[in-house]
């Protein structure tokens, strides 16, 4: 009996594998695989919805794009409006690390080429060409020293008073 669900597993790794080969990168993807970085705050489906873009050379079709959010899972009723609303709020996440997505009118939605070569990078497992850079050095501060100013007595004080 073991044996028999030993081979099963093995079996259904070679089929995952078959598929991931089939469909791309974005078909192994899990919500606990980590593909882009973390501070970008992306969910599952925002990190296929950028995948598909990046595998795609930049722009991806509408259903280049369902498929690679729904690949085995149950569609909604409309996966175009619920592409549209994650897309926008990916935009609002992806602008400070200099990624934009643009409607492209007939197609889908896509990156520049030089963003898709850098998120391909990034798929590739080799990082982030921009966060690569190195750190600009920061002059290191002087401590500040205050001058050391006369202290009055209450002596002289009084005399000035007087």
């Amino acid at each position: 009996m073991s044996e028999t669900i030993a081979e099963m597993r093995e079996r259904i790794e070679e089929l995952e594998a078959e598929l991931a080969y089939s469909n791309g990168v974005i078909s192994t993807l899990t919500e606990h695989e980590l593909v882009f970085p973390l501070h970008w705050n992306l969910g599952l489906t925002e990190t296929r919805i950028l995948a598909a873009m990046a595998q795609k050379g930049g722009t991806a079709s509408m259903e280049a794009i369902i498929t690679a959010v729904y690949w085995m899972r149950d569609e909604p009723d409309r996966p175009e409006e619920v592409i549209k609303v994650t897309v926008a709020r990916m935009r609002r996440k992806l602008v400070s690390h200099a990624i934009e997505i643009k409607a492209v009118t007939g197609v889908g939605y896509g990156i520049d080429r030089r963003t898709a070569l850098r998120l391909k990078a990034v798929l590739a497992g080799e990082g982030d060409p921009l966060e690569r850079r190195k750190p600009c050095r920061k002059k290191k501060e002087k401590p500040t020293v205050l001058p050391e100013l006369p202290l009055f007595d209450r002596e002289k004080r009084d005399d000035v008073a007087a």
